[in-house]
Formats: structure tokens, sequence, C-alpha cells
């Protein structure tokens, strides 16, 4: 308001500055600008955390080491612990301090946690690097039906013997199980941060569903009484996979890493009830869905 009525006021005057005002100006400039560098000095940062000063200034030609980390964890509340994960998310991504991922990792319990370190990938800014721990998976995913051979005893009746050919896998397929990772560094303009690209398919093999039915033959026990007696179990197992996908980017400050996370939610009771079918009532053992946090350094060579 003062500046309003300042320039709307015909007294002011409006005459340029002389020397001498200026000249005692300037020791008030100065004071004011080490004010906001001392300000600018006293950012706060978190504790045990500090951001490397490269030694010298990054190009479009200079390396990045990217260094991946796979934590699988059985118990899903874990990760809750660390990371405010709500029950229901089945993906979290955020980006924590060195500091923070080395405190993660001593507090981790031994027990029904599995860290795998993945071996370090170097690509130059700009271009894709991918690191793959991967293995080919052949499952059936057609079966011939099933035959039984009717055969005709002494006196003329037809009756069911052996051999009984059970439903036989016709067509299979290959499925890429384990980690393929790609990633694409670029430098932030006028700065030593980095945008990294990432592309993560993680896929796991739980166990096997039983779609087939048992095949029964009548006999008779040792009393004399009517038994029917399995045949063969005539199963027909179609494979259940659980995959982790991200494609996602993110700007890292130095010292910082990329912390995403996987979540199952699932117990194994429920994923028993899910898979078991009203038809055959079946269902082998599937292993538990792990929870898994990915830990993504990014440094510039």
């Amino acid at each position: 308001r003062q500046r309003l009525n300042a320039i709307l006021d015909p007294q002011q005057d409006r005459r340029p500055p002389s020397r001498t005002s200026r000249h005692l100006t300037i020791p008030v400039w100065i004071l004011g600008l080490a004010t906001l560098a001392s300000l600018s000095a006293c950012r706060t940062v978190e504790p045990g955390t500090s951001v490397p000063t490269p030694t010298k200034t990054p190009t479009s030609s200079s390396q990045v080491k990217i260094s991946t980390t796979v934590i699988e964890l059985e118990d899903p509340g874990i990760l809750r612990k660390f990371f405010k994960i709500q029950k229901d998310e089945i993906q979290y991504a955020t980006i924590i301090t060195t500091a923070r991922m080395e405190e993660i990792l001593k507090k981790l319990p031994s027990s029904k946690t599995q860290i795998t370190k993945i071996p370090d990938t170097v690509t130059t800014l700009g271009k894709m690097a991918k690191c793959d721990r991967t293995r080919e998976f052949l499952y059936p995913t057609e079966y011939s039906p099933p035959t039984i051979n009717n055969t005709r005893n002494s006196a003329g009746d037809s009756k069911t013997v052996f051999p009984v050919t059970p439903a036989t896998p016709a067509n299979f397929e290959t499925k890429i199980l384990g980690l393929s990772c790609e990633f694409t560094p670029s430098l932030v303009s006028n700065s030593t941060y980095l945008d990294l690209e990432i592309a993560i398919d993680h896929s796991h093999f739980l166990g096997f569903v039983n779609y087939g039915s048992p095949i029964m033959a009548p006999a008779t026990n040792a009393f004399g009484f009517s038994t029917p007696i399995v045949i063969t179990e005539n199963r027909i197992e179609m494979p259940i996979f659980r995959t982790h996908r991200f494609h996602t980017s993110y700007r890292i400050p130095p010292g910082h890493v990329i912390a995403l996370i996987g979540s199952s939610m699932e117990s194994q009771e429920s994923m028993d009830q899910q898979t078991r079918f009203p038809k055959t009532g079946d269902s082998r053992k599937l292993t538990p869905a792990k929870s898994i946090l990915y830990l993504i350094q990014s440094e510039i060579l």
C-alpha cells in the first residue's frame, strides 16, 4: 500500500540518487547478500546424510554405475514397519537416503528374508543398461484326454482292465522366470541429479493347480463288498505365476536410493482357497507369494 501511494503521490522526489547516497548504500547490499548466503547454507539435511560433490563435471559421455539389491520377505508386515504402505497397496515407490537404506538392511530379520545383490551395470548417459537373472520354465498348455481300454473276459463280459492312459501333456510353452531390469539414465541440465527410467519384470512360479479328476474302477474287498479303487489320479496340472512389474522414472539426488516395493497381502490360506476348484477340491500346496523390495542406486563415474 505504501509503495502504491508513493507512486501516485505527485509530491514524491523522482530524481535519481546522488553518487554519495549510492556509495552509502553499497555496504548495506553486501551485508544483505552475506546474510542470504548464510541462510542458504543452513538448509536442513537428514541426519547422517551427505550429498557428495563430484570431482569432475558430468558430461553427455559420462558413465553411470547402477546397483540393484533385491530383498524377498515372506511377511509383508515387515516392510510396513519401514515404509508407509497401506494394507491394500500392491506397489509402492519412494526415494530414501543411503543412510536410511543401510539402517533398513541392518534391521531386517535374517530368518524368512532373502537378500540378492545383482551385479552392477555400467552404461553411458542416455543409453539403456540391462541386467537379467532368469531361467526358462517349460510347462504344458494342453492335455490329450485319458483313454480306458475295454476288453472282454472268457465269459464275454465287458471289463475294464489295465493299462489305463491318463491325460497326457500335448503342447508346451516356455515362460521366462526371474528378474529382468532395464535402466536408462539421463543427466538433469545444470545439476548432478539423474533422471533414471526403470523397467522391472520379476516373475515367480508358485505351483501347480490340478484340473483333472481321478479315474475309478469297481473292485471287491476281502469281505466281498464292492469298493471303487483309483486306477490313476489323472492329474491335469496348470501352473500359477506371480509377476511384479514396474515401469517408472525418478529424479535422484546424489547419495539417494530408489525403493520400489511389490507387496503381496494374500496369506497362504486365502491363496489355496482361490485356487481350489469345486470340481476336484484339490490343489497342490502353493509357494507363498513374497513381498519384494528393490533398492536401486545410481552413481556417475
